[in-house]
């Protein structure tokens, strides 16, 4: 497949995971580990960035990150990744970090300090993409990247949304993404019982191409509007589960690869259903993803 041209904004954080034999956790003063805890770059707009490039994509992404260590760590891990990061502004107060604790079964608990992101705004005016071919836009969910739809609706160029945990279609947060965004995104952790439902009232109530919901184990529900159907995609294991953090934009991640390259939606879904399964095969959120070519070898050998 040829190589798509990405504009990504999104949340970068530094992340740190701690392995636990099981929840609840009883207190004890001091615990001793071996490979236990691990500290590595992720949040949304990297995790969604370094699948996007590990699939064979050119992407661009655009993050606001403090004027720290941290901060610097991130630089280093983008140039190692091969992912541009021009549009890396460093003027947060702290970089955001993370905690994740998981168990062996794949729960997990997180605990995410976005420091003073949610007030902050790009610090130079971006009039420079009206002029810039992309085939895709990917805005996270995050306030500094409502300042990208006005230029990706003008110029037609399809955006991509993941809104998480959405529990009502008139949020007030998510409305912007959720009027704006071809393509939407969710968990089914606010709507657990109610999936098919919450899709039908997205359909009514906004006019996305494409809808998706990922639901775990149970796999995932997919609308595409050109069909006017919701279909259903089965979860598959396709090696052990090691830590469940980033599926979600991992199946995000690679649905949008294929979808760009003209794979019908389902199609599409079923190949990142794959690319996530192997993903949680592996410790943190932007771990694990497979090249193009080794995840078409994945799902022609799965038997």
């Amino acid at each position: 497949m040829s190589r798509s041209n990405i504009f990504v904004s999104g949340l970068v954080n530094v992340e740190s995971t701690l392995k636990i034999n099981d929840f609840p956790i009883n207190y004890s003063p001091v615990e001793y580990l071996f490979d236990g805890i691990s500290t590595n770059v992720s949040g949304v707009g990297y995790n969604v960035s370094k699948a996007l490039r590990t699939l064979g994509n050119e992407v661009h992404l655009h993050t606001i990150v403090g004027d720290d260590t941290l901060g610097q760590l991130i630089n280093l891990e983008l140039k190692r990744c091969d992912i541009g990061g021009e549009g890396v502004y460093h003027t947060l107060d702290a970089t955001p970090q993370s905690i994740i604790i998981y168990d062996s079964t794949g729960r997990r608990k997180i605990y995410c300090d976005l420091k003073n992101i949610q007030d902050a705004t790009y610090p130079v005016a971006f009039t420079h993409l009206y002029h810039v071919q992309y085939d895709l836009a990917v805005l996270g969910n995050v306030n500094f990247s409502r300042e990208f739809f006005e230029i990706f609706k003008e110029r037609n160029i399809p955006i991509a949304t993941d809104c998480h945990v959405l529990k009502d279609i008139n949020s007030e947060y998510d409305k912007q993404f959720l009027q704006n965004a071809n393509i939407v995104f969710m968990s089914n952790e606010g709507i657990k019982g109610n999936e098919e439902g919450f899709m039908r009232q997205l359909i009514d109530a906004y006019n996305q191409d494409i809808i998706v919901i990922s639901m775990g184990d149970q796999g995932s529900m997919i609308y595409d509007r050109v069909e006017d159907q919701i279909h259903r995609v089965d979860a598959i294991t396709v090696r052990p589960i090691l830590n469940t953090i980033g599926a979600g934009d991992a199946l995000f991640s690679s649905f949008l690869h294929f979808y760009i390259q003209g794979e019908e939606p389902l199609d599409a879904l079923k190949y990142a259903t794959f690319f996530a399964s192997y993903k949680i095969g592996a410790n943190g959120g932007a771990e694990g993803f497979l090249s193009e070519f080794d995840l078409l070898e994945l799902v022609k050998n799965f038997a």
